[in-house]
């Protein structure tokens, strides 16, 4: 009997990045096919909130306090 070994992942969204959880543990693939691995699901959603704050734009309308 010929046995194949396939890999079976279930994915979630999380602010609308998927992440995907498998035997070897969390995964998102970003662009350009990069691939971040993580231990655990809380340290994917850390890594998805720090980007979406990282790639936020601030904008300061009117003056600005000085202390």
């Amino acid at each position: 009997m010929d046995c194949k070994l396939s890999m079976a992942a279930v994915g979630f969204l999380y602010r609308g990045v998927m992440i995907f959880h498998t035997i070897e543990g969390f995964s998102i693939f970003g662009e350009d096919s990069k691939r971040f691995d993580f231990v655990s699901d809380g340290e994917a959603r850390l890594f998805v909130d720090a980007w979406v704050i990282a790639s936020q734009r601030v904008m300061i309308i009117g003056e600005v306090p000085v202390q």
